[in-house]
């Protein structure tokens, strides 16, 4: 009888483990998608580049989405409330590198005079 009843609890715990890696996995997934977002749209700030709608849009929706994502890192949520309280380069850029490295990214990480340096192309007028 002590097998059978230890079964059961053996068989919620390793289920609640698996939900629990299954769960911490897709929480790294959305900080890495929203990192890349973050790291791809960021051309739109560049003073050169006419951003559209949907440029400002997205980028817009990126950030909005750091206090969810990020929630459980209190280096990006201070970044994130430090460059909403004061939008400079500096503070964007720290929260891009703090958004990298909690996400994982930080072997990846860009050189800060880097973060600046977007390429854009002008699209030909029909």
């Amino acid at each position: 009888m002590p097998v059978l009843r230890a079964c059961p609890h053996r068989l919620v715990n390793d289920g609640s483990k698996r939900y629990l890696n299954t769960e911490r996995t897709e929480r790294r997934k959305q900080k890495i998608d929203l990192a890349q977002e973050l790291m791809a749209s960021r051309y739109v700030l560049n003073a050169s580049y006419i951003a559209s709608d949907v440029d400002v849009r997205d980028f817009n929706r990126a950030m909005a989405r750091i206090p969810y994502a990020f929630s459980d890192n209190p280096d990006v949520i201070q970044a994130y409330d430090r460059m909403v309280a004061n939008k400079t380069d500096d503070t964007l850029f720290g929260l891009l590198e703090a958004s990298l490295a909690a996400a994982g990214l930080s072997k990846y990480a860009v050189a800060r005079t880097h973060l600046s340096k977007v390429m854009t192309v002008v699209a030909g007028k029909k």
